[in-house]
């Protein structure tokens, strides 16, 4: 079952011109994908493998966060997911 959100019906409503509504929709949505990007750049950043995590889990965790930032238009540098996986490895010590 969809159903509309509240916000979506009361715009809706208050107008019948197409384009409006669209835009209205179009600013709700990128917005969200702003902050959606914002927070999944955080978790690349901010990733840390432990040492009991296995390489390849921690791997796959950074290039997830990449694909689903790159799926949002907001590239990530190889160069750049490379210094941050290195940099993020724990001490071998």
């Amino acid at each position: 079952m969809m159903a509309i959100k509240h916000v979506f019906i009361v715009t809706i409503l208050k107008t019948k011109d197409l384009f409006y509504i669209w835009q209205a929709m179009k600013n709700i949505y990128e917005v969200r994908e702003s902050s959606q990007i914002l927070l999944l750049t955080t978790y690349l950043y901010n990733m840390q493998m432990t040492k009991r995590e296995l390489i390849e889990k921690y791997l796959c965790n950074a290039k997830n966060l990449k694909s689903k930032l790159v799926a949002m238009d907001h590239k990530v540098a190889d160069e750049t997911l490379v210094q941050l996986i290195l940099n993020k490895l724990p001490s071998s010590q």
